[in-house]
């Protein structure tokens, strides 16, 4: 009988263990699908946040190439909804100058005042218990103190007056410095305005440079150019430099592939490059035009 017991109790001892080994590898399985629906799951929400960042990316490349379009194709309109002529009289600078500002400096501190300092009298009572010779012991000490915050005063007051005019002194000359380049830049002015009438070589060379500067040609298109005048003739010639053919946009739009996680572009047709190339071109000199056909006479700029 004990035989028959140790070997019952060895088969219900392997049969534990073959169940738990069981349970160890479904265990097992278990966690390897867990972690695979997990990985499968990070892997999707990589690639929907992958696809998103392109798919915004495409968008902003799209929508600066719709930007950078439109500036080429309305040139000409913003030119002309501008005054093309330059009105020398809003170029006078009537500047307002700020007043001194001497900060801190500008408010003097309060002089001392005796009373300020000066001991409470003691009463006739206190003079019979040794008030009164305390009382001016306390006095000494105050008019101690009170003459040595007269002469802290005196001194904060003289730094004070000295830093006031150092302050009125840079003023000044900083003042008359800026009154003399509004001057120079005023006298500028007239004269352009009066060689302007009386067909001035320099002055109307200037006039076309303010204009020319003033057109509003987009960044990527050249804003050089040379203005050369003829009193005699009458006739300016004017230079400027032609953007070449790469302003125009070689793509016409972006499109995200998420199959391939890459950027397609789609080129714009040559046949549309040339006939745009062609447009830019005679807007900008359409504009170059407008901006000098227009002089000031010479009652443009009143005197003073």
């Amino acid at each position: 009988m004990l035989g028959a017991d140790a070997e019952g109790c060895s088969l219900a001892s392997g049969q534990g263990r073959d169940s738990h080994n069981v349970w160890n590898r479904q265990e097992a399985l278990r966690f390897q699908r867990q972690n695979a629906a997990a990985e499968r799951a990070a892997e999707r929400e990589r690639k929907l946040q992958e696809t998103a960042a392109g798919k915004a990316k495409a968008e902003q490349l799209n929508a600066d190439l719709e930007a950078r379009v439109a500036r080429l194709e309305s040139i000409l309109r913003r030119v002309l909804d501008r005054e093309a002529a330059i009105d020398l009289n809003a170029m006078l600078r009537t500047d307002e100058v700020p007043p001194l500002d001497l900060g801190t400096d500008g408010v003097a501190a309060q002089r001392p005042i005796w009373s300020n300092y000066a001991p409470p009298e003691p009463s006739p009572i206190a003079g019979f218990f040794g008030a009164k010779s305390r009382h001016e012991q306390r006095l000494a000490e105050a008019r101690e103190k009170f003459e040595r915050a007269q002469l802290e005063y005196e001194q904060a007051e003289a730094a004070r007056q000295e830093r006031i005019r150092e302050h009125i002194s840079r003023y000044e000359a900083a003042l008359l410095a800026y009154q003399n380049d509004i001057a120079r830049h005023n006298s500028r002015i007239a004269q352009v305005s009066a060689g302007i009438g009386e067909r001035d070589r320099e002055s109307v060379q200037y006039y076309l440079d303010l204009a020319l500067s003033g057109t509003l040609l987009p960044d990527d298109v050249p804003h050089a150019a040379e203005v050369a005048y003829s009193p005699r003739g009458e006739q300016a010639v004017v230079r400027f430099e032609l953007p070449s053919i790469d302003v125009i946009p070689r793509v016409e739009s972006y499109a995200y592939v998420a199959t391939t996680a890459t950027l397609r572009e789609k080129k714009r047709p040559a046949a549309q490059i040339a006939q745009f190339y062609r447009s830019v071109i005679s807007q900008i000199t359409l504009c170059c035009t407008c901006a000098t056909s227009s002089t000031p006479t010479r009652n443009w700029i009143t005197s003073s």
